[in-house]
């Protein structure tokens, strides 16, 4: 969904999106539905935007493997301003901190599905863990270490670099 800045009144304009369509299709999959709700204030050449996200998500553990369920809840506040550049060129600019959360565009289009697409990756973990203490994969044999127990006797590492092991002691 697309909305011009001259589309925004002053006294501000609200959505409430309950489709999926808008929602990234790679690395994350929706469990239900997805709820976004988006605000908007223009002033001037600029676009104020609070919004929230709520919802699950299934995610794939990076230790073992195992898809697990977390939810989505996240607020967010961004700054929507028209880049002065001219289209197609880019070009060099100094952030201030106060230009941290500023989102330059260039066209005086605001593309919430876009944003709300980049927010669901901004909320992911950086390290997607089914539960805190998962112990992961046997590096020998590869069972789910979550599950089941095996016979590698904690022997970890490669057969193939066996030879330097030797050469250590």
């Amino acid at each position: 969904m697309q909305v011009r800045f001259d589309e925004i009144p002053a006294e501000g304009r609200e959505f409430e999106i309950n489709d999926s369509s808008w929602f990234p299709t790679a690395g994350v999959t929706p469990v239900g539905t997805t709820q976004a709700r988006v605000r908007l204030e223009r002033r001037r050449d600029r676009v104020f935007l609070e919004g929230m996200l709520a919802g699950r998500i299934r995610l794939t553990c990076d230790r073992c493997l195992a898809e697990y369920e977390c939810s989505l809840d996240h607020e967010f506040k961004l700054d929507l301003e028209l880049s002065t550049a001219p289209e197609g060129e880019a070009t060099e600019h100094d952030c201030h901190d106060s230009e941290m959360d500023v989102m330059f565009l260039p066209a005086p289009l605001v593309d919430l599905g876009e944003i709300l697409a980049q927010q669901v990756f901004l909320t992911l973990p950086a390290k997607r863990l089914c539960r805190e203490e998962c112990q992961g994969l046997c590096p020998r044999c590869g069972i789910n270490l979550n599950n089941e127990r095996c016979d590698c006797n904690g022997v970890a590492g490669s057969p193939s670099f066996a030879r330097l092991k030797e050469l250590k002691h």
